[in-house]
């Protein structure tokens, strides 16, 4: 009888077990599903879903790293909203949350280079928005995003991040463009030779190749640019932010110069 009792408690523990896992990872799922749909039309609705689903796989296990990265990586962008609409107060909340989130899974892996290089572009992003935070933050930018890439060399996030580090820094502290058209260059070969699909971080593709024709266009090499975003509308034809508003720029820069 005993016995018998102890399987059925067995059974019933594995039966919760795999009916518990199942939703974490759907929500998981969907949680990214949403993240690349308001990567490619930068709607803050679906960035506030994923936001939602992330949150509530924490609840159930705090300790998940992809989905505390991704919320990470979710409130970035949330951030990155909320300076477009120049909202100042919901900017710094959903950057302070990042930060947060991005500390705590350095403290469990300082090696850990997904982390290292998002919050160093994290960091830069502050820089821009107050030119104030420029010695204490830009250092920090500086020295995360240089740390990851010595740590993964062939990451294309890293190699992308270290590419917004060197645009977006001052040349005087280092900052160089054609650096930056370098780091985005390898950034963009190394997706398109690897993809990273094998692992569970893997966005970044349309951003190196966004970054790539920001930088040709930064440099005057319009014609480059604008090859580089109609690639970008190959890969992904609704990517608002090249459809609507890099891809015309370039076009018009192209169009007075001649």
């Amino acid at each position: 009888m005993k016995k018998t009792l102890l399987l059925i408690a067995i059974i019933v523990t594995a039966s919760v077990t795999v009916k518990y896992a199942q939703p974490v990872n759907a929500l998981i799922e969907q949680a990214q599903k949403h993240l690349r749909h308001a990567d490619v039309v930068f709607e803050i609705d679906s960035y506030m879903k994923a936001h939602g689903l992330l949150e509530r796989v924490l609840i159930s296990e705090e300790d998940n790293y992809i989905a505390n990265y991704f919320l990470a990586y979710t409130d970035y962008k949330i951030a990155i909203y909320f300076r477009q609409k120049e909202d100042t107060d919901q900017f710094q909340k959903y950057i302070d949350s990042s930060e947060k989130i991005l500390k705590g899974l350095i403290k469990e892996n300082d090696h850990d280079v997904e982390a290292l290089s998002l919050l160093g572009t994290l960091y830069g992003i502050q820089v821009s928005v107050n030119s104030e935070l420029g010695p204490s933050l830009g250092q920090q930018n500086v020295a995360l995003t240089s740390k990851a890439l010595a740590l993964a060399p062939e990451n294309p996030r890293v190699l992308l991040q270290k590419g917004l580090s060197k645009l977006n820094t001052p040349e005087f502290y280092g900052g160089s463009k054609t650096d930056a058209l370098k780091y985005f260059k390898q950034s963009v070969e190394v997706f398109e030779a690897s993809g990273q699909n094998d692992n569970d971080i893997n966005w970044g593709y349309l951003d190196a190749m966004a970054w790539l024709g920001i930088t040709q266009t930064k440099l005057k090499d319009y014609q480059s640019a604008i090859k580089t975003f109609n690639k970008a509308l190959e890969v992904e034809p609704d990517f608002a932010w090249v459809k609507y508003v890099l891809l015309p720029q370039a076009e018009d820069k192209l169009s007075v110069s001649e």
